[in-house]
């Protein structure tokens, strides 16, 4: 999949980055349409991918991660303004 990927040169590849409560560091990757974040431990090594179930809607959501909780919101909101918060997943033990 990667062989044949262009990346857009109008976006950014990572456009935010967090340390969670669970020792995670959260990417946000600016390539995608919907909110993606690649979630890494301390050392580097990709754990896995969460990506919010908000469609192209998210394009201009903006989420901020501190300790164990999230809170998202849109930029440009269509209708009016909207605050989500919520818990990060729990890491398997």
């Amino acid at each position: 999949e990667m062989a044949n990927w262009e990346p857009d040169p109008y976006r950014y590849a990572i456009t935010g980055l967090w340390f969670d409560g669970y020792d995670r560091i959260w990417v946000t990757r600016g390539t995608t349409i919907t909110g993606t974040f690649n979630v890494y431990d301390l050392d580097g090594n990709f754990l896995y991918m969460v990506a919010l179930d908000a469609g192209e809607r998210a394009r201009t959501w903006l989420v901020l991660i501190k300790q164990n909780q999230f809170i998202a919101y849109d930029e440009d909101p269509e209708l009016y303004p909207q605050l989500f918060m919520g818990a990060l997943p729990v890491p398997a033990e």
